[in-house]
């Protein structure tokens, strides 16, 4: 089991209350960074501790490893990433 903390910013609410983690594969502009590669190191029974609004506003257990998927209605939120993540 390992342990990862996950800083969340504008999208922090939706995450939370859809009992969920997303992040894009790569920005608009097409650069990628080690945050967004970290999503497929996750593996079952892990522990996230989400950090928002600085408190940790909830610690979840890692259900399923990442798989590509659309990036959920963030509403304005997220308008920088690109349309598909993990």
């Amino acid at each position: 089991m390992a342990y990862w903390w996950v800083n969340q910013g504008q999208t922090a609410e939706f995450e939370v209350q859809g009992d969920f983690l997303w992040s894009p594969k790569e920005s608009r502009g097409g650069s990628s960074n080690q945050h967004y590669t970290n999503m497929t190191l996750l593996s079952p029974g892990d522990l996230v501790f989400s950090y928002s609004k600085r408190m940790i506003r909830a610690i979840g257990v890692v259900q399923e490893r990442a798989i590509t998927s659309p990036k959920p209605d963030f509403r304005q939120a997220g308008s920088n990433w690109s349309e598909t993540g993990w």
